[in-house]
């Protein structure tokens, strides 16, 4: 499984239990208020937003790691080139 779909899946999955409460609620004859459905909507909707902060992602990489990465391992050739003549 991929970590990636991870947090999609849980947002999906929270969004669906939300949605089968909500209708066995008004199938019980739950009369639906004011006061009720912002529950509801806090219910259904903070959740998946805290998730998705949690879940954003790791940063893009900088230049600056791709250039220190390339000039290390330019280093790198040099000497284990040194290393072979040396033999």
């Amino acid at each position: 499984m991929s970590l990636s779909s991870s947090p999609s899946r849980l947002i999906v999955g929270w969004f669906g239990v939300v949605t089968v409460f909500i209708g066995v609620s008004l199938a019980s004859g739950l009369s639906m208020t004011v006061g009720y459905g912002l529950a509801l909507f806090a219910l259904g909707f903070l959740p998946p937003l805290i998730a998705l902060t949690l879940f954003r992602g790791a940063p893009p990489r900088a230049i600056a790691h791709d250039l220190y990465a390339a000039e290390h391992r330019r280093y790198e050739v040099i000497d284990r080139l040194n290393r072979i003549d040396r033999v």
